[in-house]
């Protein structure tokens, strides 16, 4: 008889019973886990939190089992932008899989690392599954995949800037702070920030706080009521003879305040301005002459002391008191309801927000004190990684631009967007907020109508264009956004495909005569074809094409007539019939009827020589890497140096030997401006020198 045989024989007057010893299947310990996206940790500019899942081989194998995990097809979040997993607790240098050695039954463990991606959406799955390999006989056991539900933790800015929110659940009741039978009593709760943001609160003006009184019994007012406030960095009361918190400013009272049945709403005579970031301090006295019946009040438990007191039956101190006697016990504190008026567009000088712009992600970012910056959706595959936004110039006026016309100043708030890696290969719809202020502040200024405003975007920061220098921020680009609303503010919205940089908005005239629309050039056997559109002219005279062969050093090559006046779009070419170079650098000086002029963006054309160079640049203009294809794997070591055009050197590689025919040279963590650069690479034995511009 087989001793894995089920028997149940009698021997006797006994029962012996031969049982199957279970098999060896590797089995998750659940079939799923539902989890929110969480801020817990971060790494760069996203939040995270790790989560373990326990892989068991629920009896002894004979014979090693290789485990290899995998994702399965057909899931709704990604890998990288909204989840990784390792088997080695190492996300720099991961695992997917788990030995399970024989003759051991095992528990094992996969860290899931799931990202805040910062990005509105519904809820998010993705499954994960394995593979036995191995001369074992360990097998899956019914729990052989594992899903993740991925809970989402965005939201779309407020609409309405009126907004009511209680803090607390009311499943306690109190007599504190509305205790009538002490003649005397001063109370300091605390309601943490993080407390007032899940209620759906940010940075705004409390104008009136409630409290709901579960059981009516006091009988006479409380004399001298006083309710303060502040912000602050506090986060527990400890009690016990302490001090309590002093700095508060009176929000409400002295008055003699009845209570009612009910929820009882306390409008501020000073409304109270919460900074959004902040906990805030709510303190509450009353001084009476005599005791009688306290009141309950509606309060919850809180884990942790939040609020403490002193009281007394002696008349006369009670909003003089200095020091708290105890914190409540138990541990709790009156629910309380706030209404406010939010701030619902961040205005200030300096706030940002960093977040991590996958590919096709559409974010909101969010200044810390809750109010919204901007919007951002990437219409391209392009990673931008994180990406800063911030408010670069304040203020509810407006500020001269290119020129010294009074209706042609920006408005005062200005953005500016840096993301990892730029790039103009990337498309992206950018949605920047405006409060109502900074709107009729910018229309008095200047006269205009919101209407009419249109969006700029140049190369730099919008404060580097002055009437003095109309270059300072590199190229520009006026166009015509969407408007549309938020509650009683105001937003602009436009698609770009030229990478981030700086954007204000105003209507901003023209420096020049010349409204030029667009400037590209294409190869056309050995010679060179340009191309250029205008959408507006007055009193324009030519156009001057310059060329360069270094992109430092331009010569006039041809002229081609302006059209003088037009409000349609224009369409221009110009042939250069010189063969031409590995780089040909072109630009547009622009001349108008007074022989002012204004240069366009330069355009580069590349004409690959063939068997001059072992290599070719991807990219040129380049923004933060230098992409070089080889026509082979080198040989041997390269030795790559970058130099400014007058011979200083920037920054240098030496690689080692290559397994591919692609490298990426990193040069953002150098301040390279726009313009010509040299690149000289060593390989095989011989030195090539390459010209390479950055965007």
């Amino acid at each position: 008889m087989s001793d894995n045989t089920l028997l149940a024989a009698t021997y006797g007057r006994g029962m012996y019973t031969a049982v199957i010893p279970s098999p060896p299947q590797v089995r998750f310990s659940t079939p799923s886990l539902s989890v929110t996206e969480a801020t817990t940790n971060t790494i760069g500019c996203r939040g995270y939190k790790d989560y373990t899942v326990n892989v068991s081989m629920v009896a002894p194998p004979t014979g090693d089992a290789t485990v290899t995990y995998s994702v399965n097809g057909g899931n709704t979040a990604s890998a990288g932008s909204d989840f990784d997993f390792t088997t080695n607790g190492d996300f720099t240098s991961s695992s997917n899989q788990h030995l399970f050695s024989s003759g051991v039954a095992q528990t094992k463990t996969i860290t899931v690392r799931i990202y805040d991606d910062a990005q509105m959406e519904s809820t998010e799955t993705f499954t994960l599954s394995f593979a036995i390999t191995g001369t074992t006989d360990a097998s899956p056991g019914s729990l052989h995949t594992f899903t993740f539900n991925i809970l989402d933790n965005d939201a779309a800015p407020a609409t309405s800037a009126a907004v009511t929110a209680t803090v607390g659940q009311g499943n306690i009741g109190l007599s504190q702070p509305f205790r009538r039978d002490f003649t005397d009593a001063r109370t300091q709760c605390l309601y943490l920030a993080s407390e007032l943001k899940a209620a759906g609160l940010s940075a705004g003006t409390i104008t009136a706080i409630a409290f709901q009184v579960t059981t009516k019994a006091s009988t006479v007012p409380f004399t001298g009521m006083t309710i303060k406030m502040k912000n602050t960095s506090t986060t527990t009361l400890p009690g016990g003879g302490v001090a309590f918190e002093e700095g508060s400013a009176v929000v409400f009272g002295p008055v003699d305040f009845t209570t009612a049945a009910g929820l009882n709403t306390i409008t501020l005579s000073t409304p109270f301005v919460w900074d959004g970031i902040s906990n805030v301090l709510v303190d509450l006295c009353f001084d009476n002459s005599t005791t009688g019946t306290s009141d309950i009040v509606a309060s919850t438990s809180t884990g942790t002391s939040l609020c403490h007191f002193t009281r007394q039956s002696i008349g006369g101190s009670g909003c003089s008191f200095t020091n708290a006697l105890t914190v409540f016990n138990p541990i709790s504190r009156p629910d309380l309801r706030f209404t406010m008026t939010l701030n619902l567009v961040a205005t200030a000088l300096s706030t940002s927000k960093t977040e991590y712009l996958a590919p096709n992600n559409d974010l909101y970012f969010y200044a810390p004190s809750g109010e919204i910056l901007a919007r951002v959706r990437s219409l391209s595959p392009f990673n931008y990684g994180c990406t800063q936004l911030e408010i670069d110039r304040a203020g509810t006026g407006a500020t001269l631009f290119w020129n010294n016309n009074n209706e042609n100043k920006l408005m005062d708030k200005t953005f500016h967007v840096v993301p990892t890696s730029n790039s103009a290969m990337g498309q992206y719809e950018i949605t920047l907020y405006y409060s109502q202020a900074e709107k009729a502040g910018w229309e008095a200024a200047t006269g205009q109508s919101w209407n009419n405003i249109q969006l700029i975007k140049v190369a730099g920061q919008i404060s580097q264009v002055t009437p003095a220098n109309r270059n300072g921020a590199g190229a520009i680009e006026i166009v015509t956004p969407t408007r549309g609303t938020l509650g009683p503010h105001y937003t602009l919205s436009y698609t770009f495909n030229s990478g981030f940089s700086g954007f204000g908005a105003g209507v901003a005239g023209f420096a020049l005569p010349v409204q030029l629309l667009d400037f590209t050039g294409r190869l056309q056997s050995n010679s060179v074809v340009l191309n250029w559109k205008t959408s507006l002219e007055i009193n324009s005279k030519r156009f001057e094409i310059e060329r360069s062969y270094d992109g430092q050093n331009f010569t006039k090559i041809g002229t081609v007539a302006a059209a003088g006046n037009s409000s349609f779009i224009k369409d221009y070419q110009f042939t250069d019939k010189m063969i031409a170079q590995d780089n040909n650098y072109y630009r547009l000086k622009q001349i108008d009827i007074d022989d002012k002029f204004e240069y366009s963006k330069t355009v580069l054309i590349r004409y690959a020589l063939d068997g001059k160079k072992p290599f070719s640049i991807l990219r040129n203009p380049f923004a933060t890497t230098i992409d070089m294809q080889f026509l082979k794997v080198p040989d041997g070591k390269l030795q790559i140096r970058l130099f400014t055009t007058s011979g200083q050197l920037l920054k240098s590689w030496n690689e080692a030997t290559l397994s591919y025919n692609r490298l990426r040279l990193d040069v953002s963590d150098k301040p390279i401006t726009a313009g010509v650069y040299i690149l000289r690479v060593r390989v095989n034995g011989q030195e090539y020198v390459e010209r390479v511009m950055k965007e």
